[in-house]
């Protein structure tokens, strides 16, 4: 049994961009799960020589056709409010890239201010290549002549005349190309918003291939950062030493955190406006127990623009209040990133605390998104997303969708998702077709070692619906209190209740356990305990040890608790010390580590106890 438990949220810290490169991850293999539904995805983190890396994918395949242009043609990929404005270096990736003969492709970059560089031109010679990922950087050696291509590091290069043809890259590129640069370092210094072009050719005929992940293009820009130092919402236009959020924000800084006085817990309330954030950021809070920024019911706290890169950690939004457009905490039409934060006591139509809009991604990771409401006829308390969403080691508690015309979700109403490691419960909804937990209204929604359950929809039980078809699946490990009619829970480890007896997931009320954010915490005798599968995560949402075993209760697979929290020895009990039941009765467990040795617990003292004496064949009568 590994009681190692790793260090809390304020203690981790230090390490706090790290998450970011593994969230960024995490979203691209999502994307590439979602069916390539999305075209544009990427992640933002500061380097170790302190600057910011923008990282964008274009995720659809790009079809190398035969001595013809490549579909899409060109492939593209868009950045916004990205500040400051002066690329520092670029490095651009094809991934799983597949050709029978390399030495066919041409490949050209163009940036949004017109500046071009060839990446490849009879590079590779015949030999054919399946799969490999190349990045292309000033780092790099030269892309092989004539020698196998390999997945790593090269930089470009322009092999065009070995076989006495000219590089052709037809309108609506730049036509035909006599000594076209294989040079990255002409974009930098320029400005890296607007939309990029990846140009893709094959000149010869009887081959073709495939890039079939897409293109990563990684935007390097100096490190401009912004220090909070106050909680007054004042905006002149600068961040110098009297620094509000507001004017970090409007002054355009990558790199949000705060000052001492943030030590003790604080509160920033808006003045009746949003932050309507201008560019692709990094926000890094003390914690979500230090820092609240309140719309003090009198706006939204946050609004994420379309095509930004925004990462938020540590702190709560509370007090928002949204207009027509939903989204009374945050409103995403973007890339966000939310990670160690509450979103709580929000309200608007369509998503109480936050809405994600269709070409939205958001991934929601060691969170809590309580308490939020709406009253909206199709709408959801907690999340409504119409885009693209992952909810990771998270908790949806308390939130409701009071409107009872339409189609609401209590928790979270989505689209095309995957919510893994997550419970989902205290939720309730009004209405027809509605559900308490979590609604599923289009596309694919994939579900993973997750609690929903204890959740009311019209005073019933249904904790799960969905807007027909069989779309929400299941890979497993999910306890769901009241499925209703969603058919996808019965996969190797789920376990379901129905109307007549919901099951019961064993939760005790909201509170820290420990954490800057909330947890439902499992109680002694919860059925999620050792029953779930931790789905290669070391951590829950608060940062403790996953999976933790207990040896007296039988494991479904890895010894993983279902749901957000997973429970450790340390955890304060629910009720007598080892009274495994929770009846106040005492108990006593017996295991046998080896033969002729028995060990028994008696629960009124909680002592452990060693005989040894029988036969190795002995059992328990």
């Amino acid at each position: 049994m590994n009681k190692q438990i790793i260090p809390q949220c304020r203690k981790l810290r230090v390490l706090q961009f790290s998450w970011i490169v593994l969230i960024f991850l995490f979203s691209v293999s999502v994307v590439f799960s979602q069916k390539h539904k999305e075209t544009q995805l990427g992640g933002s983190y500061v380097n170790g020589a302190g600057e910011v890396v923008f990282s964008y994918t274009a995720v659809n395949p790009i079809v190398v056709n035969d001595n013809a242009p490549a579909s899409p043609y060109p492939s593209t990929i868009t950045a916004a409010g990205i500040n400051p404005t002066s690329i520092v270096r670029i490095s651009v990736t094809l991934n799983a890239f597949t050709h029978s003969v390399p030495d066919d492709v041409d490949i050209l970059l163009e940036s949004p201010s017109g500046q071009r560089s060839i990446l490849m031109s009879d590079a590779g010679g015949s030999n054919g290549v399946s799969g490999i990922n190349l990045v292309f950087s000033t780092s790099g050696s030269p892309i092989p002549d004539s020698t196998v291509l390999t997945s790593g590091t090269v930089s470009p290069a322009n092999y065009m005349g070995n076989d006495g043809a000219l590089d052709d890259f037809p309108s609506p590129g730049p036509g035909t190309l006599t000594n076209e640069p294989a040079d990255l370092t002409v974009f930098n210094g320029t400005d890296p918003n607007g939309t990029w072009k990846l140009y893709v050719v094959d000149d010869k005929g009887a081959d073709t291939g495939l890039i079939a992940a897409g293109w990563t293009l990684s935007i390097v820009v100096p490190l401009s950062p912004g220090i909070v130092s106050k909680t007054a919402d004042t905006d002149d236009g600068t961040c110098d030493a009297d620094c509000s959020l507001r004017e970090a924000v409007t002054s355009g800084a990558n790199q949000i955190t705060f000052g001492p006085l943030f030590s003790a817990p604080q509160t920033i309330t808006l003045s009746g406006s949003e932050l309507n954030i201008p560019n692709s950021f990094i926000l890094t809070g003390p914690g979500a127990d230090l820092l609240t920024v309140s719309g003090n019911g009198l706006s939204r706290v946050m609004r994420f623009g379309i095509n930004r890169i925004n990462f938020v950690s540590g702190l709560t939004i509370t007090g928002g209040v949204a207009d027509s457009n939903g989204g009374g905490g945050i409103h995403n039409s973007g890339l966000l990133l939310l990670l160690n934060s509450e979103i709580t006591g929000n309200s608007g139509p369509i998503g109480g605390g936050i809405r994600n809009l269709t070409g939205g991604f958001l991934s929601v990771t060691s969170s809590s998104v309580s308490g939020n409401s709406t009253n909206s006829n199709f709408g959801a308390g907690g999340i409504e997303s119409s885009g693209l969403i992952a909810v990771t080691n998270s908790t949806i508690s308390g939130n409701s969708s009071t409107n009872g015309i339409g189609s609401n979700a209590g928790g979270i109403k989505s689209r095309d998702g995957v919510i893994t490691n997550t419970t989902i419960s205290d939720n309730s909804a009004a209405g027809p077709n509605s559900a308490g937990g979590l609604y599923r209204e289009a596309g694919t929604l994939t579900v993973r070692n997750t609690i929903i359950a204890g959740n009311l929809n019209n005073s019933a039980t249904p904790d799960t619906f969905e807007n027909g078809g069989t779309g929400m699946s299941s890979t497993g490990f999910n306890l769901v209190g009241n499925p209703g009619l969603v058919s996808a829970f019965n996969q190797t480890g789920d376990q379901t209740g129905n109307g007549a007896a919901p099951l019961d997931p064993g939760l005790l009320p909201l509170n820290n356990n420990s954490s800057s954010t909330r947890t439902h915490a499992l109680q002694l005798n919860s059925p999620a305990i050792d029953a779930g599968d931790s789905s290669n995560s070391v951590i829950d949402q608060r940062l403790m040890t996953r999976p933790f075993d207990f040896p007296l209760v039988p494991n479904i697979s890895d010894g993983a608790d279902i749901g957000a929290f997973e429970r450790q020895d340390t955890d304060a009990t629910d009720a007598t010390l080892f009274d495994y039941d929770g009846d106040s009765k005492t108990d006593v467990s017996i295991f046998r580590p080896g033969p002729g040795e028995w060990w028994y617990r008696r629960s009124s003292d909680g002592g452990n106890f060693a005989a040894q004496f029988g036969s190795g064949t002995d059992t328990i009568a």
